[in-house]
């Protein structure tokens, strides 16, 4: 019998167990279980796992989908404990949302930083450390960086523009992941009062707020209507509408949406609008290559 791949990060403290031809892990998130397979008839092993997950102690395993026997499995708990031992000594976190998609195989944490700006006119900006992971294979675990501000009501990645931190650069040097969360924090705090002038100073044409709200469209008529009345009662005032009003707007919605992809991809139509500064494109850049 082939067996499941665990290379893990922080393994030692990982708790996947091997009994009765299955696998099963549990964290302070959830309980997932693969199962080996079978033919019914001549009991052959087929080379895929069954994949059953829970979310208490309490609950009843549920049938979720299959994965690959190559597919490598990184705990939840695992990848969130060992980007918190990555944070500098002045990176302390003040919140931290999770949420799963309805499989509970897709996975994603938000951890909004102490380190925040003041910028006027808009508040206290928070950087913001972003992970998921998938328990399918469906997508490697990885890092990114966004923003967040009145009480996490808004929330910006930069996904697109600044880039992941993916699965193979997680499991490398400690050091090197140090240096990395520390300067794209940095970064952000240094670039942030700028980024904020330059979107609120943008002003969408028509055919891009078409454009958008038509994208948004293809989501789902409510996401639709609740983020093209933001957008309608600025026009009706005679104002301008900026890219941040769009951040605002889009945001806004996102922050009570429960559909984990959905979410994510409402994310990165915001970041289809704004505009970031060329020195927070360059640096992350050279993070990433240095990373590579």
């Amino acid at each position: 019998m082939r067996t499941l791949k665990t290379e893990l990060i922080n393994h030692r403290s990982m708790e996947l167990q091997y009994e009765n031809s299955s696998y099963n892990y549990t964290d302070r998130y959830s309980h997932i279980c693969y199962k080996q397979l079978e033919t019914i008839h001549e009991h052959d092993n087929v080379p895929v796992l069954a994949i059953y997950t829970k979310l208490k102690e309490d609950d009843s395993y549920r049938f979720v989908g299959t994965t690959s026997y190559d597919y490598l499995f990184v705990g939840n708990a695992s990848i969130v404990d060992s980007i918190k031992s990555a944070m500098g000594g002045d990176m302390e976190v003040l919140n931290e949302y999770h949420m799963f998609n309805s499989k509970l195989t897709l996975f994603a944490t938000r951890m909004v930083l102490r380190n925040s700006r003041a910028v006027p006119n808009i508040g206290d900006v928070y950087p913001c450390i972003e992970i998921q992971n998938s328990y399918d294979g469906s997508r490697i675990a990885e890092l990114s960086f966004g923003i967040a501000l009145n009480d996490n009501r808004n929330y910006l990645s930069f996904r697109q523009t600044l880039g992941t931190y993916k699965q193979r650069h997680l499991q490398g040097s400690r050091t090197k992941l140090v240096n990395v969360i520390g300067g794209y924090v940095n970064s952000i705090n240094d670039n942030v009062v700028d980024f904020i002038h330059m979107n609120t100073s943008n002003v969408l044409t028509t055919q891009t707020i078409v454009t958008t709200l038509d994208l948004i469209k293809t989501m789902g008529q409510k996401r639709h209507n609740v983020i093209n009345r933001h957008i309608a009662d600025i026009i009706s005032k005679n104002r301008p509408v900026t890219s941040w009003d769009m951040f605002l707007a889009i945001s806004s919605y996102t922050a009570t949406e429960k559909n984990l992809n959905a979410k994510s991809l409402l994310e990165n139509v915001i970041e289809s609008v704004v505009v970031v500064p060329d020195e927070m494109k360059r640096a992350a850049a050279n993070r990433l290559q240095r990373a590579a």
